[in-house]
């Protein structure tokens, strides 16, 4: 930690998490580190925040969040695609 930084732990249940295929990142310049896309729903996701360098562990490697795209639909948002490092 530094300066006044808190770190709050969250528990997501109910997301999709890919990895991400490796030969179809060529192309995608600075995407092509992504290790996982996050999918987080807005109805079926367990309620939580997301933003850029947050870390994320999954079963038990510490991945960042490169970037967080919001998918909306007519009704606002539908749910978060989560880049991960």
């Amino acid at each position: 930690m530094y300066g006044n930084e808190t770190i709050t732990t969250t528990t997501v249940n109910r997301v999709r998490l890919e990895p991400v295929d490796r030969t179809a990142l060529s192309t995608y310049g600075e995407g092509k580190d992504d290790k996982y896309l996050l999918i987080w729903d807005r109805v079926h996701s367990t309620p939580a925040t997301f933003k850029q360098l947050d870390k994320v562990t999954y079963d038990g490697v510490v991945l960042t969040v490169r970037e967080v795209f919001r998918a909306s639909d007519e009704k606002g948002l539908h749910h978060l695609e989560i880049y991960l490092t």
